[in-house]
């Protein structure tokens, strides 16, 4: 568990400091992760 909430305080560091420039609207990190957990959790890219 601690090597997973370190990597993924790095990679916040990253997306704060250099996704965020990259990006037309301020979205927090918190939302994007959700998102991606979500998208990850549905069959959207499933072989089928």
């Amino acid at each position: 568990n601690y090597l997973k909430n370190h990597k993924g305080k790095a990679y916040k560091q990253d997306y704060d400091s250099l996704t965020t420039q990259l990006l037309e609207e301020n979205v927090p990190y918190d939302t994007v992760i959700a998102a991606l957990k979500r998208i990850a959790d549905s069959s959207l890219f499933e072989n089928n």
